[in-house]
């Protein structure tokens, strides 16, 4: 934000009413008449509530006017769509303090900016009636050639419609008026005011910060840009900085005090500026800006699906004063974009003097066939949008086949793709399984011609699958296969010591607990060497016994080793008889050949 401080020549006419002169010149105290107020429900046209704050004889509700120095300037406001007038009765009772009457209009609920604005207008009409009434308290108490409109937010908008829309208005104080995506009001409704109008927003208004300043731009002079350090949407409206302004703008351009000007923008103003307080922008010349729109070109007047159009006028400059104007291009009766000479243009700032004349180009493309209307203020023309020599792919038919294989297998994905546009050309497919891009194909098809695509897809893990081709989605399942699965069990080697020369006998139990039924080899290792293998078939779920049968010469452990099992078994050398037992026997044989010959 710049601080610009304009000198002038002249200055905007200003109508003198006469204002107590024993007022204190700081605006933002109260000033010296006494505030009265009395709260009206279900006035005007639209049955609203309204608070009219006006100079008492003694403060409080329902005193009786102060009708010593006549008619007082009177001022309309609007607050915003979240507020109640509740919050902005500190701002009307100063400002009634200072020698004006104050009308707060609170608007039917979710009222926006135009609504707002048909009702300050429609209470404008009931207190002008009633001004004449001899029965009502205020009676003639309305000056109705000095009268202004004033909002805060969405009731911002509304100020600055009114004054569009109502002649009778002298002067326009929006607050804090931002441009929201519902608001019909634009940015640049400001260049329609022509009277002197003070626009106010807090540093911290994320709201209406960007807005405020290009409503500012487009504003007639004498105009007035306050922004006022340390406030946010709400909280400016109740502080004595905001009071000063306004009241010092009242002042002099409702009241007619020119000596208020070293308020609102003189050395007192130059004051707040150096110490923070306020950054001010201000346009006190004379001189009207007044625009000529002319020679409207769109080219081409025909282009293809996608191609872009340019749309360009002639903007010409015949007032008094150079300006800013905001150039719109209608499409079809819609609007389009809006190009903002000498702010935020699409392509470089424009600045018109007075006298000359720039040129204001669009670029404009739409997808839309057909012819399309252009418009420019009150300029015509049209441009065609025709359906290019261009593919045009449908893809259909999508297969999986098939839906359901075992783990191992491949599952086909095939699907038709058919040209139904204007001009031969290639298209790739891309295959998504699970939403990971597998496989990508290009086929190229001829007009009117459609060409199958396939693709082969294998996984071991099991579950189930998303296909996707484009649009298209399907699915498949990968199941277990029906296969065998043994498990060996249960070694047995029996018996676990031999003798040399003897056999020992090894068995093993097979069982099969696979999905099929099916052959199983046992190969049996001896110390490392396979010595043996049998083949026996096992059912599904049934159990076979492997047996073998081995012997060896070698002694000493030896282990046995099945599949992942293992034990072991000893050979020992053979027991051979020894002397005692020979000596024995030789005598035992001696005792009976003597017994026998004896006997004999």
């Amino acid at each position: 934000m710049f601080v610009f401080l304009i000198i002038c020549l002249t200055t905007y006419p200003i109508n003198k009413v006469k204002i107590n002169a024993e007022n204190s010149f700081i605006p933002s105290e109260p000033g010296s008449y006494q505030v009265s107020w009395i709260d009206l429900i279900g006035v005007s046209d639209n049955s609203l509530n309204i608070s009219i704050y006006y100079p008492g004889l003694e403060y409080g509700e329902g005193s009786q006017p102060n009708i010593d120095d006549g008619s007082y300037p009177t001022l309309l406001v609007s607050p915003g769509i979240t507020l109640l007038i509740e919050y902005l009765r500190p701002l009307a009772e100063i400002t009634c303090s200072w020698g004006y009457v104050v009308v707060l209009v609170q608007s039917r609920t979710g009222a926006y900016d135009l609504e707002r604005t048909y009702d300050i207008i429609s209470t404008l009409d009931w207190i002008s009636e009633k001004n004449n009434d001899p029965s009502f308290i205020l009676y003639q108490m309305i000056d109705e050639d000095h009268l202004g409109v004033m909002g805060h937010s969405m009731g911002g908008n509304a100020a600055i419609l009114a004054c569009v829309n109502e002649t009778r208005f002298k002067v326009s104080v929006p607050i804090a008026t931002g441009l929201n995506p519902w608001y019909t009001i634009k940015e640049d409704s400001a260049a329609k005011v022509h009277v002197p109008i003070l626009f106010l927003y807090g540093s911290d208004d994320y709201w209406t910060k960007d807005y405020t300043p290009l409503k500012y731009m487009y504003a007639n002079s004498p105009k007035f840009l306050v922004n006022i350090s340390g406030h946010d949407h709400s909280s400016i409206i109740r502080d004595s900085i905001t009071f000063k302004y306004i009241i010092s703008f009242l002042n002099m351009y409702l009241s007619g005090e020119e000596e208020y000007s070293s308020q609102l923008f003189g050395e007192y103003a130059q004051e707040d500026v150096n110490s923070g307080l306020i950054r001010l922008t201000y346009d006190i010349s004379v001189g009207k800006t007044e625009y000529e729109i002319s020679n409207l070109v769109v080219d081409p007047v025909s282009v293809s699906v996608g191609e872009s159009v340019t749309i360009s006028v002639d903007v010409e400059n015949v007032g008094t004063k150079s300006g800013t104007y905001p150039v719109r291009l209608m499409i079809d009766g819609d609007l389009v974009l809006a190009h903002h000479m000498h702010l935020y243009t699409e392509a470089k700032p424009v600045t018109v003097d007075v006298g000359a004349s720039e040129k204001v180009s669009f670029t404009y493309q739409t997808d839309v066939e057909g012819i399309h209307r252009v418009e420019i203020e009150e300029l015509e023309d049209s441009f065609e949008v025709v359906k290019p020599l261009i593919p045009e792919y449908e893809i259909s038919n999508l297969v999986v086949d098939p839906v359901s294989v075992s783990v191992g297998e491949s599952v086909t994905i095939s699907v038709d793709v058919e040209n139904v546009g204007t001009k031969s050309g290639a298209h790739k497919l891309t295959l998504m399984i699970d939403g990971d891009l597998i496989e990508e194909k290009t086929v190229t098809v001829d007009v009117g011609q459609s060409e199958k695509v396939t693709f082969t897809y294998q996984t071991d893990v099991e579950g189930s699958y998303q296909v996707e081709i484009g649009e298209l989605s399907d699915s498949f399942e990968v199941v277990k296969p029906l296969i065998p699965e043994y498990e060996i069990s249960n070694l047995v080697v029996d018996p676990v010591s031999v003798s040399v020369g003897e056999s020992v006998t090894i068995s093993v139990d097979v069982e099969n607990v696979g999905t099929k039924s099916g052959m199983y080899t046992v190969n049996m290792t001896i110390d490392g060497d396979m010595v043996e293998e049998k083949t026996v078939t096992v059912d599904v779920g049934a159990s076979e016994k492997v047996t073998f049968t081995y012997q060896t010469d070698v002694e000493g452990v030896h282990k046995v080793e099945i599949g992942e099992l293992s034990d072991s078994f000893e050979v020992k050398k053979p027991i051979i008889p020894g002397f005692p037992a020979v000596a024995l026997v030789l005598g035992l044989s001696l005792i009976m050949i003597f017994l026998t010959q004896r006997k004999q």
